[in-house]
């Protein structure tokens, strides 16, 4: 199918004859030369008129090398029939809990005691691994919420960021809502599908925002909320509402709820994710070929051909008395 990629450039059309209507005329000389000879006073005055043959020429050459112009910034191409290709477009914000309690020793790593951080990045790791085209963005918030890495596809240096996080780095408490808030502003700007993996392991302690109304305005722009609780709670009977109010907060954007405490949750995890975001999709593909340099060649033959013919049409006579004197 041919068209043209950008169609508005042929706005630009009728701009010569506006220039021509709308620009004042150069100012004729007023001053007459001295010429003795009557007949090159009869060749002053036979000047072509405004509608003569060679005006008219010279008009349609211009037009048309206007035309050949234009006809190439317009970005003339020829769309072939859709092609369905797998491709990986999802975006996935990692917005990890840095609050003092993420610091404490209650979770289980390959059988060894380790703090839930520590359990968040190898989580992290993994799941950066399993998704080599997937792009990811860091949002770190404790007291307040920050972007620490925006999305992208430098998987080597997400990881090292992540490892470079350190408890209290954004404050001692936990703003859940702000931090819903900032992963909004982030996400929205991008047509990909969002997902946001809200990762903590306690209850909303500050912030200028309302988790439950931050969710709300995440589920109005399309992103999925994926709420993961780490630690393990079973001594505090007292944390259950704080799980089921980061399940609620899923739910309401049609996303999911995990509870990450040791190595077995960690893979289960993993798995699941895999099945709730798969890496690939299958988007339709229009390949196009450019015609543009057709009609920019022939502007440029035109243009070369004209003014190289005016050029030794006047200088070969010249050349020629020359020649014989």
């Amino acid at each position: 199918m041919f068209e043209f990629a950008w169609p508005w450039v042929w706005l630009l059309l009728p701009l010569p004859l506006l220039c021509y209507w709308l620009l004042p005329s150069a100012p004729r000389a007023t001053h007459y030369l001295q010429v003795p000879w009557l007949a090159n006073l009869q060749a002053l005055a036979q000047k072509p008129n405004k509608f003569s043959p060679a005006t008219l020429k010279r008009g349609l050459f211009y037009s048309l090398l206007w035309l050949c112009f234009l006809t190439a910034a317009a970005q003339p191409q020829l769309k072939q029939q859709p092609q369905t290709l797998p491709f990986s477009g999802r975006d996935l914000l990692l917005a990890i809990d840095l609050s003092s309690s993420m610091e404490i020793v209650d979770v289980e790593l390959e059988q060894t005691a380790v703090t839930r951080l520590a359990l968040v990045q190898q989580l992290i790791k993994q799941l950066i691994a399993q998704r080599p085209r997937d792009r990811f963005g860091l949002v770190f918030f404790a007291d307040q919420a920050f972007l620490y890495a925006p999305l992208t596809l430098e998987h080597h240096a997400l990881q090292r960021w992540l490892l470079e996080a350190q408890i209290g780095l954004a404050g001692e408490q936990t703003a859940i809502g702000d931090a819903i808030g900032l992963s909004i502003k982030t996400l929205r700007e991008f047509d990909s599908e969002k997902t946001l993996l809200l990762i903590s392991d306690g209850e909303n302690t500050t912030g200028v925002m309302a988790p439950q109304a931050a969710a709300q305005l995440a589920a109005l722009a399309g992103i999925k909320i994926y709420a993961i609780a780490v630690g393990n709670n079973a001594e505090q009977p007292a944390a259950n509402a704080h799980l089921a109010a980061l399940e609620q907060l899923a739910q309401s954007t049609q996303g999911q709820f995990f509870h990450l405490q040791d190595q077995t949750s960690l893979d289960h995890l993993l798995d699941a994710l895999e099945q709730l975001i798969p890496t690939s999709l299958n988007r339709s593909w229009y390949q196009a070929q450019p015609l543009y340099h057709w009609p920019l060649s022939l502007g440029l033959a035109l243009f070369i051909g004209f003014y190289s013919r005016r050029y030794w049409r006047h200088s070969w006579p010249i050349t020629r008395k020359r020649s014989a004197t």
